[in-house]
């Protein structure tokens, strides 16, 4: 890898910034003339929105998606298309895109390596975007360097090479290429990307409120009972470095004292939220608790973020062949769903949802180590 001297390493506590492409500015000739011939091509990038189209300003924006207008989807080359189709969907993450026997970064994700790193920038007619690259025995050093600073990245790799594509098609052309897999600094699993020797965790939670409780904490539909809190909280978390997952369920009071016990214990590096679910109090009683730098992310209610139901149908279905059947189970899953855990099975739910789109569900949870 490309030694980065100490003047150039980064001493950042949180993420930079980024000037947006509108008010970017390159060195040379080549670069100044290949800007100028893009700016109509990539305007959308000026004034970015998610995929529904909502501002960042907008309460219900979604940083994770990026919303490409139809004329420039018709203006695109194969390979233009191929990757935004790709990262218009991970716009929170650096896509590190195999070409041959390198990897590179493009438009934004260039501008951020330059920034970082002092990677060189370079205007590419070819790929008809700016972009910056590294030999692909570098990406290893390289994603850790982005992951150190909170960073999520994705790993998108050929799938064929470019002579397999001209026997099955006959014809030149893009290869296929595949996410192979998204690190992030919560869900690491390579050894070798591990920066520590103790136990890393992304966490998933659920809260619900509206039940009242007696003094053993036993669900009662009856109002004059003598209540003790209404809040009940579902929490999984799992260190994926070793693959071994706890979850659990539990009525807490209105301080939320249990859940401060629990997050403070566990000191998430990575957390999943569902959207508009945590209360005030519990959303401030994470975020003082979690890791410094901690990563959130906040998901849709569920779609992505399962209820007790779609959990229970993801884990039986025979595309997820995580388990055979429910006899399968570990016993802490089906003891949830028998009982009725609804919170708990919910928050394993959200983390279940997160770790197929890191591409890890299959490989973790099939350990059975929950």
């Amino acid at each position: 890898p490309k030694p980065i001297s100490r003047s150039k390493t980064p001493t950042l506590t949180k993420k930079t910034t980024l000037p947006s492409r509108a008010n970017l500015t390159t060195t040379t000739t080549k670069n100044k003339n290949f800007n100028k011939s893009n700016e109509e091509r990539y305007s959308w990038l000026v004034d970015e929105k998610d995929m529904q189209g909502r501002s960042p300003n907008d309460p219900e924006y979604d940083p994770r998606t990026l919303y490409i207008p139809d004329n420039a989807w018709n203006k695109f080359t194969a390979f233009e298309k191929q990757y935004w189709e790709i990262k218009s969907k991970m716009w929170d993450c650096i896509v590190f895109f195999k070409k041959g026997k390198f990897f590179e970064l493009y438009e934004k994700d260039a501008f951020l390596a330059n920034n970082l790193f002092d990677w060189k920038l370079a205007g590419n007619g070819r790929a008809n975007m700016q972009l910056a690259g590294i030999p692909e025995m570098s990406f290893e050093y390289w994603a850790a360097q982005f992951i150190e600073l909170g960073y999520k990245v994705a790993k998108v790799d050929q799938v064929e090479s470019m002579l397999a594509k001209e026997m099955r098609e006959g014809t030149k052309g893009i290869v296929k290429r595949e996410l192979e897999c998204v690190l992030t600094s919560g869900t690491l699993t390579d050894g070798d990307m591990i920066q520590t020797d103790l136990a890393t965790y992304c966490l998933a939670i659920k809260e619900e409120s509206g039940n009242f409780y007696d003094i053993n904490g036993v669900n009662s539909h009856n109002p004059v009972a003598t209540s003790i809190s209404n809040r009940i909280f579902g929490v999984a978390f799992i260190d994926t470095s070793t693959g071994e997952l706890q979850m659990t369920e539990f009525v807490d009071d209105n301080e939320c004292s249990k859940l401060d016990t629990i997050i403070s214990q566990i000191k998430p590096k990575e957390i999943i939220i569902e959207r508009n679910n945590l209360s005030s109090l519990a959303n401030k009683i994470v975020k003082f608790n979690a890791s410094p730098n901690a990563i959130y992310n906040v998901i849709k209610p569920e779609k992505e973020f399962y209820t007790f139901d779609k959990t229970y149908d993801i884990l039986i279905s025979n595309e997820n062949d995580i388990f055979e059947d429910e006899s399968k189970w570990p016993k802490v899953l089906q003891d949830y769903h028998k009982e009725g855990k609804q919170v708990g099975f919910t928050a394993f739910g959200g983390l279940l949802y997160y770790l197929n789109w890191l591409k890890l569900d299959k490989t973790l949870l099939s350990m059975g180590n929950i």
